[in-house]
């Protein structure tokens, strides 16, 4: 179930992008479009469904942590402060590319973030 929605969610982000890019290409627009495309972002604020917070919230609080899959994925994560200075740059952007990726550069497994959390806490991941 969680895939196939993430899978809608995908679908539902692209066609957004593309509804965009093509109005900023109408000849009559003057509308310009830089789509960004965000990696995990995580951080003071973040969503309670992202990874980081989710893993955290496990270990604190002793909660089952579900993960999909054999936890060898790789994700890249983003900071806040690096997302946010991405969306500020993003008007400045020469726009020769129609879409931007946001993300730290690069990736972790995570099972290491696991790790990494349950030596930060104290705590196992359930």
């Amino acid at each position: 179930m969680a895939v196939q929605t993430k899978r809608r969610r995908d679908r539902a982000r692209l066609a957004t992008e593309q509804l965009c890019l093509a109005h900023a290409a109408r000849e009559d627009s003057r509308t310009r479009v830089t789509p960004l495309r965000y990696f995990t972002v995580y951080g003071p604020g973040q969503r309670p469904d992202m990874f980081i917070h989710r893993v955290l919230r496990a270990a604190l609080q002793g909660q089952p942590l579900q993960i999909y899959g054999d936890g060898r994925q790789r994700r890249d994560f983003t900071h806040v402060d690096d997302a946010l200075r991405a969306t500020i740059a993003a008007p400045r952007i020469d726009h020769g590319q129609p879409v931007f990726n946001v993300g730290g550069g690069s990736s972790a497994v995570l099972t290491a973030v696991l790790d990494h959390v349950e030596r930060i806490t104290g705590a196992p991941v359930p």
